[in-house]
């Protein structure tokens, strides 16, 4: 499976308009992906190229537009040159070596330093200049054109990187080797055909990873599992789970009780009716949130769910971009659950907004409740900013599944593998 973009590690490229920000990327990257000219201005909007850098890993490259570009236009392209620091994990600068550091540059390094995100000066064009200074713990002389120092620039990025990433995991610190986990996947119209979503996928790994016994099946097979029908004798010769008598398990011994049923969030309620009430219980997107955002941030505020008003606006927001269907979690099945819910506390009726992708709205004054994806497309960084942005805002900020499991009730046993999570909320 390729590396989804939202699990790399996101490069800015920044500097002035003729740096060489695009000759460098083409250099990094070993072709000519980014358009290079004489002229000025020639990158406009954020270009994006994912590949796997030796000896970084897996990384998506983001070239931006010169931060001194100039007109109404240029203005435009330089705010979505600033935005993309709410997204990169690390910035890169470049410089022209013949003309050094310009009170632009000191900008995009008080920004990066302002925004918290790890950052390397380089200076281009050695090849047609002396080299000003020394190569440095932050800054690094190359030639795009000649290569001379590219070798030097992607042993810089790793260094700067290794073990910089502060992803949760996603299952890995719930069981040990040995435990079986229960993967609750419905098959419905929106589920794509031929494959399971993402989340799924990610997660599945992770428990294989971990030495884990994964368990799959759809909501309507949830409750013959634990019933010890017909047809399961083949999981109980295996340690399964046709009994729930049991300790967690070790590698040697596995266990005959789940240590963990993860489901989606649609059918929360079911899954919850139909396994034991000792049985730890969570959802794909509950499990995304703690790895991508602050989970206790979005537990906090599910409980708005409870104060929302007549003419209140939710603003219901997707990372990702996809075809609309007539069941749809976001535009159809959210907001009945909402009404539903409403009607047995408040009666009110709220209206909603939908977003998806890039278009995550920089004024959230108007909305009373975000509720967010679980933002598998996304870096944890550019998530956390869409969550401070509302925090700073007073806004309150949940997730799909938090949403879900709090408006069926069982909020608290979804997050009570997550430790101190529900406690003072």
């Amino acid at each position: 499976m390729k590396t989804p973009r939202g699990e790399r590690l996101n490069i800015g490229i920044f500097g002035k308009r003729n740096a060489g920000k695009s000759s460098l990327l083409n250099a990094l990257t070993g072709q000519n992906f980014a358009v290079v000219s004489p002229e000025k201005g020639t990158t406009t909007d954020p270009v994006y190229k994912s590949m796997e850098l030796l000896p970084v890993g897996p990384v998506v490259f983001i070239d931006t537009a010169g931060i001194d570009d100039v007109g109404e236009v240029g203005r435009l392209r330089t705010k979505k040159t600033r935005n993309i620091l709410q997204k990169v994990d690390f910035a890169v600068l470049v410089v022209d070596a013949a003309e050094g550091i310009s009170p632009e540059d000191i900008e995009l390094r008080d920004a990066f330093e302002a925004a918290g995100v790890r950052h390397l000066t380089v200076f281009n064009k050695a090849d047609i200049t002396a080299a000003r200074g020394e190569n440095g713990e932050t800054s690094l002389y190359v030639s795009a054109k000649t290569g001379a120092g590219i070798d030097a620039l992607k042993e810089k990025i790793a260094e700067m990187n290794a073990g910089k990433s502060d992803e949760s995991p996603l299952v890995s610190d719930l069981i040990s080797p040995g435990d079986a986990v229960i993967l609750v996947i419905p098959i419905d119209a929106a589920a794509p055909k031929g494959r399971i979503i993402l989340p799924q996928q990610q997660v599945l790994r992770d428990i294989l990873d971990s030495g884990g016994i994964a368990i799959a099946c759809r909501e309507t097979e949830i409750a013959r599992v634990f019933k010890n029908e017909p047809g399961l004798d083949e999981i109980d010769e295996i340690g399964g789970i046709g009994s729930i008598e049991g300790t967690r398990g070790t590698q040697d011994a596995p266990s005959s009780r789940p240590a963990l049923v993860i489901t989606d969030s649609q059918v929360f309620r079911e899954v919850a009716d139909a396994i034991p009430p000792d049985i730890p219980l969570t959802s794909f997107s509950i499990l995304m949130s703690r790895r991508k955002g602050a989970l206790a941030e979005a537990v906090r505020g599910a409980k708005s769910l409870d104060e929302i008003a007549d003419g209140d606006i939710i603003l219901i927001s997707e990372a990702c971009t996809h075809h609309r269907q007539c069941g749809d979690i976001a535009t159809v099945k959210l907001p009945r659950l909402i009404e539903k819910h409403l009607k047995n506390k408040t009666g009110a009726r709220p209206t909603y907004e939908f977003t998806s992708g890039n278009d995550f709205p920089e004024d959230l004054s108007k909305y009373r409740l975000i509720i967010h994806c679980g933002a598998c497309m996304i870096n944890r960084r550019e998530m956390l900013f869409r969550q401070n942005a509302a925090v700073q805002k007073k806004i309150p900020i949940t997730n799909f599944g938090i949403a879900i499991s709090h408006m069926t009730g069982i909020l608290e046993r979804s997050v009570s593998s997550f430790e101190g999570i529900y406690e003072g909320i």
